[in-house]
């Protein structure tokens, strides 16, 4: 967590304004997205698409620029998998750049802030997303207005779906007829509620944490923020009872501020925190993705020695040994 985040500030995003844009997804499509991991690339592509396209539009409206296309962000996500109280919870943790990089008269890039998103901009990005996620649906085959699609997981294996519907209703469930996979199709067609008006069916988007472009420690407090482990043991205790109880950060709405588990649900709940082979829960975008063309012109040039972490920045020095 603190080497990631000390990468990050030093080689990645440099002295810019950073703004967190976070995705919290409806419950069914966590379930779907926990165990398959290009369908959650797909839904992450579409929430970056939405962010990214605000911040082009805005972009050429601010800084007059002729097309959308000349205005260039970067970000990188986290894909954090659970809640405080142990339920699946996959959802986006997105560092944005707080502006775009444009070419100057000299055609370098060059960093330039924008204003903060109103509500209406955050609540835009959200429908903007549940539509990609829509398109993503159904070209796959998942998303059926009229009928539930097939759980695909039960089916395959039944008793990883079953820990999933778990860790997010709350209770085990055997009963596949039981299990809710259905994205409420009907409440989300567009037809129902004018566009500027709905506020995105469970795509619920934050974005009002904003890092200045000279606050270091902030960019590397909200760094370590969002690398965090799932579950730090400090709020776990076991009671007299035998009961596992997991500590809220914060007290729910009904005061309850720890939830318990018997050993075997706490079990259950961690076997839900691991991700499968092949999910990658980094991700880079625009500007800061490893094979963007302009990348080293958005991310500041450091030396191993200058940038308090020289062992870790520095290359290798041993060679691999070869065997005859």
């Amino acid at each position: 967590m603190s080497a990631t985040a000390a990468r990050w500030v030093d080689h990645v995003i440099g002295d810019i304004p950073i703004r967190q844009w976070v995705l919290t997804l409806p419950h069914p499509l966590r379930y779907l997205l926990a165990y398959d991991p290009s369908l959650c690339t797909a839904v992450l592509r579409a929430f970056i698409c939405s962010v990214f396209g605000w911040l082009r539009r805005t972009a050429k409206t601010e800084l007059g620029l002729r097309s959308v296309n000349d205005a260039h962000p970067a970000a990188l996500t986290v894909v954090q998998r659970v809640s405080s109280h142990l339920g699946l919870n996959p959802h986006f943790h997105t560092l944005a750049s707080d502006g775009v990089y444009v070419e100057d008269t000299t055609g370098r890039l060059v960093f330039r802030a924008l204003p903060a998103p109103s509500k209406a901009d955050v609540t835009a990005v959200a429908w903007a997303t549940l539509q990609g996620t829509l398109a993503v649906l159904r070209k796959r085959g998942i998303w059926f207005d009229d009928d539930p699609a097939e759980d695909k997981l039960a089916q395959d294996q039944p008793g990883l779906a079953a820990i999933a519907a778990a860790s997010i209703s709350g209770m085990l469930r055997s009963k596949r007829s039981e299990r809710a996979v259905d994205l409420f199709a009907h409440a989300a067609n567009d037809d129902v509620v004018p566009q500027a008006q709905t506020p995105g069916y469970g795509f619920n988007v934050h974005a009002a944490v904003r890092i200045g472009a000279h606050d270091r420690t902030g960019r590397e407090k909200i760094c370590r923020y969002v690398t965090r482990p799932e579950l730090s043991q400090g709020r776990v205790s076991v009671g007299v009872d035998g009961q596992v109880q997991i500590t809220l950060k914060r007290a729910w709405s009904d005061g309850r501020t720890a939830v318990s588990f018997a050993p075997m649900v706490f079990m259950a709940r961690l076997a839900a925190m691991v991700p499968p082979p092949r999910m990658h829960r980094t991700r880079y975008h625009g500007l800061w993705a490893p094979h963007a063309g302009r990348r080293v012109e958005a991310t500041p040039v450091v030396e191993p020695a200058d940038c308090g972490h020289a062992k870790l920045c520095a290359p290798e020095q041993t060679k691999r040994k070869r065997y005859d």
